[in-house]
């Protein structure tokens, strides 16, 4: 892990319409889900964008969101992450750490109706997210929906901030399609994030993430 004071923070929050204090946001209902999230592992080169550079690492995020991954996992319950450039594993896989890129896609399940805060607290080199149906993926499929990411809104935390986040008003019993974009470019790497329930209580090792078992393109 490189040293907390040459860091750069980029967390980029991608929500359609007008920035409100909370944002109504598009769900589903899919028919078949289980527990965690869809994780794909994208191959990128050492340097493939310039650290501390937010121009640069803005466009290293379109650039992974899109990007054919190398590797695919399911059932990840636990998105926080820390790795040396010499660990090697990533989610309990053995793959290259010093760079690369990442996706997390699935849903947030919503126990009870209120607003929800989705917070970036740390990200070494970038991460963005973006949440609702037909932003994040659409109902019920993995598959993404493409996604330039200048054509959202934007939030970028720096050295300065501790985390930067989004409150959505979400409805109970709705799942809500959520992806995350996440690259390193050198040596070692770091994500963490959290989502504030209705009630207060801050979540970062038990979130509802879960993932649809079907593949239709929509859903009841």
């Amino acid at each position: 892990m490189k040293f907390h004071y040459t860091l750069s923070l980029v967390g980029i929050f991608q929500f359609i319409g007008t920035v409100s204090s909370a944002d109504s946001v598009g769900g589903c209902s899919p028919t078949a889900v289980e527990k965690g999230l869809y994780a794909e592992y994208i191959k990128v080169a050492n340097h493939e964008w310039k650290e501390g550079d937010t121009t640069s690492l803005e466009s290293g995020v379109a650039v992974v969101s899109q990007r054919e991954a190398e590797y695919s996992w399911e059932g990840i319950t636990q998105q926080d992450f820390l790795v040396s450039k010499n660990t090697d594993v990533l989610y309990g896989h053995d793959v290259t750490t010093a760079n690369f890129g990442l996706r997390l896609t699935g849903y947030l399940y919503a126990e009870a109706t209120g607003d929800y805060t989705i917070a970036v607290t740390y990200a070494d080199d970038a991460a963005s997210l973006s949440i609702g149906a037909g932003v994040a993926m659409e109902c019920c499929g993995s598959t993404q929906s493409p996604a330039n990411v200048t054509e959202f809104a934007h939030w970028y935390g720096h050295l300065e901030s501790t985390s930067v986040s989004k409150t959505v008003s979400l409805t109970a019993g709705v799942y809500y399609p959520i992806k995350v974009v996440y690259f390193n470019v050198e040596d070692g790497g770091e994500f963490n994030m959290s989502v504030t329930y209705p009630d207060g209580t801050a979540h970062t090792t038990d979130i509802n993430w879960y993932s649809s078992t079907d593949n239709s393109t929509s859903c009841p």
